[in-house]
């Protein structure tokens, strides 16, 4: 079982997850996986791994002020796009990776 807030999902056993030819190292900091919650697939989500809570923050913070939704970057070997939506004219409503192949 994997908790986020209140709200709890049953992720798949281990034989049902597709497994990667690549395997996760130090140097690894973008995971895209696909997962199933409360009945709809996520085809695939992006998630910065090993990052300081205050990396996070800070590159959310600039995409935010450069004032644009698709904000394509380099994170050493990999390419992403940040998405950040607004929340009116001066909050952050959402950001995140999307990992780009």
């Amino acid at each position: 079982m994997v908790g986020v807030g209140n709200e709890r999902s049953n992720l798949p056993p281990d034989e049902e997850v597709a497994k990667s030819a690549i395997q996760p190292d130090s140097e690894t900091q973008l995971l895209t996986i696909q997962f199933e919650w409360n009945g709809v697939l996520k085809s695939v989500s992006s998630t910065l791994v090993g990052v300081s809570p205050e990396f996070e923050l800070a590159l959310y913070t600039m995409c935010f002020f450069m004032g644009r939704e698709d904000n394509h970057i380099q994170l050493g070997p990999y390419s992403v796009n940040v998405k950040c939506y607004r929340l009116g004219n001066n909050r952050i409503g959402s950001a995140f990776p999307i990992a780009e192949s």
